[in-house]
């Protein structure tokens, strides 16, 4: 907080006051401009949290609606984008697709009429497989309709920082499932060879649910329908292309906020297996799983100077993403966790905070959240007690198996392996 010098207040002589009525004018100005700027922070605070509330409030409303619209043709058969598979749908939600970055597989299930000839199928799984090869991250963050909804309910403007010029859409395909262009001949041959040799299920159409008062003649029906799923595995192509696409917003994220690569790709890969739409039921978007109230708020208060939320579409944008996932890592090395002396050990309870906070780092050591208290423990202990002592005391059980898995692939990466 910037303090007014006293050097710029009128001299005292010049007012006619004592030298004692002076110190007491000069202490009860400084305590005015002290209280108001408190209370300016204190209010700016309260705008952030309020406006969070608001789009938290949105997105259930969002989520809940569009859940009920899926349930009225899916039945209890219902899937959405998670942190691993990015799901769309069709205008008539009779057709999904899901890319599971995780399984690395991608399935395609139609809901039609069973006397529908094997040619059109054939063609509706050819334009679907095309469909998702075709479409980039800037599409899919337009079209995503969670964040459309969102976006119509809450106030734009109130998510939506000023972005420096560096960062663009993102034109480059969700994921790469074949090598060549979709529009050209060889990448429609590439399309058509996945068709054909898809594992191939029929099942029984899903029951719809309904969730709304139905309008007259309007009911639907799943009679004479059944479902077509087929599912390809991803090519080597697009599994090596997954990690390889980020490879340089890492390195210039990682650079810029002084957090080693390895680490940020280590993240992402458990946070998301690279998938740049994944989200969480928080909600927490993108590929390192940002949470727009918290790690959001601390990276965007260091990257802009002045915390703020980041809409989803934001944090959907890799190179966005990265950017404030490894900010946020540089905030905990270098501020919350400051205290802890050893890189190493440091480094373990980084990757610990990254999934449950500071705050419950701290109580696995001492019983409080006071992370000054806790880094007095951690550095009388040696990395490797560290990490153990994470691995028992931790809170959660979830954030046990993201120590592990996060370590384990943080060497991966150092060394080349993965």
């Amino acid at each position: 907080m910037a303090i007014v010098s006293l050097k710029h207040l009128v001299p005292f002589a010049l007012l006619g006051l004592t030298s004692a009525t002076s110190v007491s004018y000069a202490t009860d100005e400084f305590e005015q401009f002290k209280q108001q700027h408190l209370g300016e922070a204190a209010q700016y605070q309260q705008a952030q949290e309020d406006e969070f509330k608001a789009y938290l409030k949105a997105y259930r409303q969002a989520f809940s609606e569009y859940k009920k619209e899926l349930a009225e043709v899916w039945g209890n058969d219902i899937a959405v984008s998670d942190e691993t598979t990015w799901v769309t749908h069709s205008d008539d939600l009779t057709t999904r697709n899901e890319v599971d970055f995780e399984q690395e597989e991608i399935r395609v299930t139609l809901v039609v009429d069973a006397d529908l000839p094997d040619d059109k199928i054939k063609v509706k799984l050819t334009e679907e497989l095309t469909k998702i090869a075709d479409t980039s991250v800037n599409q899919a963050q337009l079209e995503d309709p969670i964040s459309q909804r969102v976006q119509k309910i809450v106030e734009p403007k109130a998510l939506t920082p000023k972005l420096p010029p560096e960062y663009k859409p993102d034109l480059k395909p969700v994921i790469q499932i074949i090598e060549k262009p979709v529009n050209t001949r060889d990448g429609k041959k590439e399309i058509e060879k996945l068709v054909q040799t898809a594992k191939v299920e029929i099942k029984p159409a899903p029951t719809p649910v309904q969730t709304t008062k139905p309008k007259a003649k309007q009911t639907k029906t799943t009679k004479n329908k059944h479902r077509i799923v087929i599912t390809v595995p991803m090519s080597k192509t697009a599994i090596s292309s997954k990690a390889e696409r980020f490879k340089q917003p890492i390195t210039n994220s990682a650079s810029k906020w002084k957090i080693d690569d390895a680490l940020v790709t280590a993240v992402i890969h458990t946070e998301s297996s690279f998938n740049p739409m994944a989200r969480s039921h928080i909600p927490a978007y993108g590929l390192m799983q940002i949470v727009p109230r918290s790690a959001g708020q601390d990276a965007s208060a260091l990257i802009y100077g002045n915390a703020r939320m980041l809409t989803a579409n934001y944090l959907y944008t890799p190179a966005k993403n990265i950017n404030v996932g490894a900010a946020y890592l540089h905030i905990l090395n270098s501020r919350y966790l400051r205290k802890i002396e050893n890189p190493e050990s440091r480094l373990y309870c980084m990757i610990a905070a990254y999934n449950t906070g500071a705050g419950n780092v701290a109580r696995a050591f001492t019983g409080t959240t006071s992370v000054t208290k806790a880094a007095r423990k951690i550095n009388s202990m040696t990395p490797f007690q560290v990490y153990n002592h994470l691995l028992r005391n931790l809170p959660h059980k979830e954030t046990k198996d993201y120590l592990e898995r996060v370590s384990s692939r943080y060497e991966a990466y150092k060394k080349g392996t993965l």
